[in-house]
């Protein structure tokens, strides 16, 4: 998976536009961020780095997905990980109970 295919899983999951990534890359218009996200265009060092902060993901990330299940599981982890910092430890251990009872679940549901 290339980074521009990783950056419009996160795209779609974070519900960011086009048009949003326009000031965050320097451009004029919404079609120029298409070339990127086509791969047509590679973005500058700063261009990447701004993607990086806007996106808040690592370099490594970005760079290092191979396909879009394991992508999708980091926006998920990334996501459960925020959610979780701002939770009280009874919360924490709530959410982790909830987490078992689904993953339990759909043992079931694929074992039937």
């Amino acid at each position: 998976m290339e980074w521009y295919d990783y950056v419009k899983v996160l795209m779609k999951q974070r519900g960011i536009t086009q048009e949003d990534l326009v000031p965050v890359l320097g451009i004029t218009t919404r079609g120029g961020i298409g070339h990127y996200l086509r791969g047509e265009r590679q973005p500058s060092p700063r261009q990447m780095k701004n993607l990086i902060d806007y996106l808040d993901v690592d370099f490594s990330a970005l760079f290092g997905s191979e396909d879009e299940h394991s992508v999708k599981e980091e926006i998920y982890n990334r996501e459960l990980a925020k959610i979780a910092s701002k939770l009280s430890e009874e919360s924490k251990q709530k959410l982790f109970d909830m987490a078992e009872l689904l993953s339990k679940a759909e043992k079931v549901s694929r074992d039937e």
